[in-house]
């Protein structure tokens, strides 16, 4: 029960401020006698405040206080909870140009908000009478504060559990708003993250993901058509909220043994959610937006998009990269990780259809999980990755993720380079032919270099592109002689690598593999003199079915890989 008082402080706030009626509620409930004195003492304060100031409560080194710092300090606990809640029930909404300015100004707002910044990262603790009214500014129509959303991470149990059917009735307040408006709108997406990581730790999770599916996420429209059954599939909801938490710290980690109990398929679940990205259609022309009316009706800044002009939209993003995340953490690593992983980071970061790259900070994401994925598999899937990407920030990403992997598999520099040439998609035989409208255009690496060869519906082949191809297909033909230019590069290099092999012997394995049958190295090695190490003479590699062996000048077998033990090693001829 309020007082008179109460009720009379918020009427006169709600008109000052031009308030909703459930602002005008939450402050009568906030009301105590100290805090119409403090807020008023607090918001004359803060609009004298110089433009650039930084608040110091709670700081060890502490500079020379101004009058709202001083009053801060001197405030309880108590009242300086209040009054910051109060801070935040009285800030403007966006206003558009059609709307009255609202009472306070955008430059006393942006006072406020410094304030309110400071405070979100402070030690300052909140308890079970005002984290619960902290809570409810996030639905009243404002942007959610950090402030806020903080206060409710860093609250000890018994705190959210005392608040928790404000946490319940705020993240279904914010979760009816997400559902139903397409704007991509950061600060009410990780309120309403952090809200149900709050109670999925009180033991409550979703039962479905219907309420993650927000408006104009194409991922989530795309999941309900092609896999309905991962909505509620058992344990997926509460990993996926687990997901939106911060990854940082071992916290992240922590939380994963009790959620991955609860389910019967996990490597369904995982593997289909993902997938569920390789199925995305492409953009439409044009791609959705934004109306003035719709920022208007719902307070929007500027810089909010609609969630559909992004291939995936940031909140999709991010569960996707928790589920990313998740895989080098199982035991065992599901065998189809790496290719899956391989698959997304191209799919995603190469450029498709004559269009940039669907969505390159995706494939990045799904890039970097390779650096916990240490595996020949791995290594494998990343050289395509890096003779695939286009962006130079991807494929920089792409080197060092292939270095780390390297590293993490104890391949000296030699090894790593000798497993790491890109076989740029050609096939065994050095080749790779794709129909440009009624013409085949191949790629081909023989000894003597790269070519790239045109054949017509005629069946006359020559090397230079047709006019017609050009008028019709530009953009593929552009892509083939794009691939064409970074298979020379790597033929180039691989020349140079192995003129300069100097006493490395690879083993027997890797050197058919990696040497012998290469698509790109193969032509190369297969020209020079080879030896069995240490001091075997030199011979050139011939195939013999679907062997290799060293034939010497004199015409005699120095090696045969059909009976050669797997330790042999052989190294360049001098």
């Amino acid at each position: 029960m309020t007082s008179s008082a109460a009720r009379s402080w918020a009427e006169a706030q709600a008109g000052g401020f031009a308030l909703s009626p459930a602002a005008a509620d939450l402050l009568e409930e906030l009301y105590t006698p100290s805090l119409p004195a403090a807020a008023a003492e607090f918001d004359r304060e803060v609009a004298a405040l110089p433009a650039d100031h930084l608040p110091t409560w709670g700081l060890t080194s502490r500079r020379p206080g101004t009058g709202a710092d001083l009053l801060l300090d001197g405030l309880d606990h108590d009242t300086l909870r209040r009054v910051l809640v109060w801070s935040l029930a009285t800030m403007p909404p966006y206003t558009g140009p059609e709307e009255a300015a609202p009472a306070r100004t955008e430059e006393e707002a942006r006072r406020h908000r410094r304030i309110q910044r400071h405070f979100s990262r402070s030690a300052l603790d909140w308890d079970g009478a005002t984290l619960p009214l902290l809570l409810r500014t996030c639905a009243l129509g404002l942007r959610p504060s950090d402030l806020a959303v903080n206060a409710c991470a860093k609250a000890p149990r018994h705190v959210l559990a005392a608040s928790a059917d404000t946490v319940r009735a705020v993240a279904a307040h914010l979760e009816e708003w997400l559902v139903s408006v397409p704007a991509e709108d950061r600060d009410r997406e990780q309120a309403h993250h952090r809200l149900l990581g709050a109670l999925l730790e009180l033991g409550e999770a979703p039962a479905s993901l219907d309420g993650l599916c927000y408006a104009g996420d194409r991922f989530f429209d795309r999941l309900r058509a092609a896999r309905p059954d991962l909505l509620t599939a058992p344990g997926l909801p509460a990993l996926l909220v687990h997901s939106l938490q911060p990854f940082h710290g071992d916290t992240w980690r922590q939380g994963l043994p009790d959620l991955l109990a609860g389910f019967t398929d996990l490597d369904g679940a995982l593997r289909g959610f993902l997938e569920v990205a390789l199925d995305l259609p492409d953009l439409p022309d044009p791609v959705p937006a934004l109306t003035a009316r719709d920022r208007l009706d719902h307070h929007l800044p500027g810089h909010v998009r609609h969630r559909g002009e992004k291939y995936i939209a940031v909140h999709a993003g991010h569960l996707l990269r928790g589920m990313s995340e998740l895989l080098p953490l199982l035991d065992p690593v599901p065998r189809w990780a790496p290719d899956l992983l391989r698959r997304l980071v191209l799919h995603l970061g190469v450029p498709a259809a004559g269009r940039g790259p669907r969505a390159l900070d995706r494939a990045g994401s799904f890039l970097l999980t390779f650096n916990r994925l240490p595996g020949p598999e791995s290594l494998a899937a990343l050289v395509e990755i890096r003779s695939e990407l286009r962006d130079r920030t991807a494929v920089g990403y792409a080197d060092a993720t292939l270095r780390t992997v390297a590293d993490r598999m104890g391949l000296s520099a030699a090894e790593a380079a000798e497993r790491t040439v890109p076989a740029h998609g050609l096939g065994p035989d050095g080749t790779r032919t794709e129909r440009v409208g009624g013409h085949s255009v191949t790629v081909a690496v023989t000894e003597g270099g790269v070519a790239l060869r045109y054949t017509g519906p005629d069946g006359r082949t020559g090397s230079r592109a047709p006019r017609e191809l050009a008028a019709e297909h530009p953009e593929a033909l552009k892509e083939a002689k794009d691939r064409a230019a970074r298979v020379r590069r790597t033929f180039k290099a691989e020349q140079e690598r192995l003129g300069a092999l100097g006493g490395h012997a690879p083993a027997l394995g890797v050197w058919v593999s990696s040497y012998l049958e290469h698509p790109v190295t193969g032509p190369v090695a297969r020209g020079l003199a080879w030896a069995v190490d240490p001091d075997g003479r030199p011979g050139t590699p011939e195939r013999d079915g679907g062997h290799w062996l060293l034939r010497a000048d004199d015409g005699g077998v120095l090696l045969h890989t059909a009976d050669a033990p797997p330790a042999t090693r052989v190294r360049r001829a001098p």
